[in-house]
């Protein structure tokens, strides 16, 4: 039986991938900050901050794994934006435990990291590709170059087998942070008018949890690759408003509006290049934003029964 460790398993991504993971009849070790499994997914649990002293520790009560998703830490840039030191010691400091236990167990490590890597266009509209000098703007984007930077360190002097996926925008049910996608379904299915508090030309590269899972099995079980970090997306950019406009066009019960005076640079990043994922992974997205809104829509807000989430 194939044991897989996730770290951060009652957040967005390690909570649907540890759901499908358990599904196919892996046995699922979570790691979170909270008392216990919040989903039900893991076999076994441990509650510890990743960046406390005693977190390797902690980990080698939990079963030896064959596979880690280190989907934990700080989620994103508006996250804990007041306190930078944190943010390095979860996604820095924090990552050296579950690389430790990948070096002592043997294990594929599959790091989540970001778009936010990249940081604003030098050129507007430029391709991004994984082999260009990471420029970010934010202590998030920069601690996940860090974490990046620790994988190819520690593949080169230890033989660390690890790869980065960086994900874009990542929506879907179980979102709980920041995620308009969400609050435009949801204004939707309460028939309320909605404020996104950007402006409505603000670029966005949104990828669908499904994608990501499959994108996470895809990096687990691919042999012999020459490269260690892929963008994932759903290979396509849009504007908040044509996000917008999709949320009407197949929820037919819908206005917006926008606040055009913040538009953030972080943001302003041109689209990433899939061709490395799709060469070397097989990684191609099969939820472009039309199919994701739909499925979002059917599954977390169209049922009479449904919890917005």
């Amino acid at each position: 039986m194939t044991t897989i460790l996730i770290t951060g398993s009652n957040g967005f991504i390690g909570a649907n991938f540890a759901r499908r993971a358990r599904a196919r009849g892996w046995q699922v070790a979570g790691v979170d900050l909270q008392p216990g499994d919040v989903g039900g997914h893991c076999h076994a649990y441990v509650a510890v901050d990743l960046a406390s002293p005693d977190a390797f520790k902690r980990l080698r009560e939990l079963p030896a794994p064959d596979l880690i998703l280190h989907a934990g830490g700080i989620s994103g840039f508006m996250v804990e934006t007041d306190n930078p030191a944190r943010i390095v010691a979860v996604n820095i400091a924090g990552t050296m435990p579950v690389i430790e236990c990948a070096l002592q167990c043997k294990s594929r490590l599959v790091l989540c990291s970001t778009i936010m890597t990249y940081g604003p266009d030098r050129v507007p509209g430029m391709l991004r590709h994984e082999t260009e000098y990471p420029e970010p703007i934010s202590i998030y984007g920069a601690s996940k170059v860090a974490l990046e930077a620790l994988m190819h360190g520690f593949r080169g002097q230890y033989g660390l087998n690890a790869i980065a996926l960086r994900f874009g925008h990542v929506y879907g049910p179980g979102r709980t942070t920041q995620c308009f996608v969400r609050d435009m379904l949801a204004a939707a299915c309460g028939r309320q008018a909605c404020h996104i508090p950007q402006a409505g030309a603000s670029p966005r590269q949104y990828v669908y949890i499904e994608d990501v899972c499959r994108a996470i099995d895809l990096a687990m079980a691919a042999d012999s690759l020459a490269s260690r970090v892929f963008n994932i997306t759903a290979d396509e950019i849009h504007t908040l408003e044509d996000v917008a406009a999709e949320v009407g066009r197949q929820t037919e019960r819908f206005a917006v509006s926008f606040d055009d005076s913040c538009d953030l640079l972080n943001y302003r990043v041109g689209k990433l290049s899939g061709d490395r994922a799709a060469a070397e992974l097989g990684y191609r997205p099969e939820f472009p934003l039309a199919a994701g809104i739909r499925r979002y829509w059917n599954e977390a807000f169209a049922a009479p029964t449904a919890n917005p989430q």
